[in-house]
């Protein structure tokens, strides 16, 4: 059986992890508490445990496979970041810029006005910034109508 510390390099040299997904993991394969709370001191003294740095591997990669703020937020939480970490790792998070590049990409794949929306709603935009975006883009509704202008006229 290997040590925990080497079982932890091990995951950490295929991806970045958080303190606490390599704590369960370590407790998962079986390791007695204790080498895991002694490994986790090594690891952390080695300078290879960074949260910081694995929600912002995260956040790279729900820019990639688009996801909303919220949503983003919320997986960073489930993998044991603190609202601290969550908030510095999403600074620079344009999710204008991530719906914008999607609502692009799935217009090119046929979606309608209607798809769009249930689209990037199960992904975690927001209802405002998903219709700005698609009146924006002037993506017709579910009547191929032209969207509302500001105004309430129709365009």
């Amino acid at each position: 059986m290997t040590s925990p510390v080497e079982d932890g390099l091990r995951m950490l040299a295929r991806r970045p992890y958080t303190a606490a997904e390599i704590r369960t993991k370590l407790r998962e394969m079986g390791h007695d508490p204790e080498d895991v709370r002694t490994a986790m001191r090594r690891l952390d003294e080695l300078g290879y445990l960074d949260d910081l740095q694995a929600a912002r591997a995260t956040v790279r990669r729900r820019i990639r496979m688009p996801r909303g703020r919220r949503q983003v937020a919320r997986e960073l939480h489930r993998r044991g970041c603190s609202d601290e970490v969550v908030e510095a790792a999403l600074a620079d998070f344009d999710e204008e810029s991530v719906a914008l590049d999607l609502v692009t990409r799935e217009r090119k794949a046929g979606r309608t006005r209607q798809g769009l929306v249930r689209h990037l709603r199960s992904r975690g935009f927001p209802d405002p910034l998903i219709l700005r975006i698609l009146d924006e883009s002037d993506i017709p509704g579910p009547f191929g109508e032209a969207p509302e202008s500001p105004d309430g006229s129709f365009s």
